[in-house]
């Protein structure tokens, strides 16, 4: 992967709103702002004929299991293939619980932020769904490692070094 492009989402300027999804490209990420991403996202009908990646942030009262149920949820409203997870403590374990909850499979899993025992998220995603992690100044899914090159009012590009 080249790159990934980061929008942000503010659901109160409507008018900027439907600019920037105009204007994001295939696989393009929305980051919401100041509204629930899920319930905002899931809702707008001017998403349909694009595939998109969407930024979730997770926290206490947000747990990983709670985001794969949402993810799952949304990627059958719209076409998702892309998340990123971003929280304050660190992301690649709220990641690992998302990437194994969006499989049909029974999920027994254990790390330092869940204990999944005979879990299932059903139906899975329509589509595969690649899950990033926010990272400091980079977004990491396995070994691809993408740092953040352009940060700009409204968004910000991560790409790999050419």
């Amino acid at each position: 992967m080249s790159g990934i492009t980061v929008h942000d989402i503010v659901a109160g300027d409507e008018a900027r709103t439907t600019a920037t999804i105009a204007e994001a490209g295939f696989g393009d990420v929305l980051r919401v702002i100041d509204v629930d991403p899920v319930v905002f996202l899931g809702g707008r009908t001017d998403l349909q004929g694009n595939v998109w990646g969407v930024w979730l942030d997770g926290y206490e009262g947000y747990p990983p299991q709670l985001m794969a149920r949402d993810i799952k949820t949304l990627s059958h409203l719209i076409a998702l293939d892309l998340v990123i997870v971003s929280c304050d403590v660190p992301a690649q374990p709220y990641a690992a619980v998302v990437r194994a909850l969006l499989t049909d499979e029974v999920v027994n899993f254990r790390n330092e932020v869940a204990t999944l025992t005979n879990a299932v998220n059903r139906p899975a995603p329509r589509r595969p769904i690649t899950v990033w992690h926010h990272e400091g100044m980079a977004i990491v899914s396995g070994s691809d490692y993408l740092p953040l090159t352009v940060s700009m009012p409204g968004y910000a590009v991560y790409e790999a070094d050419r």
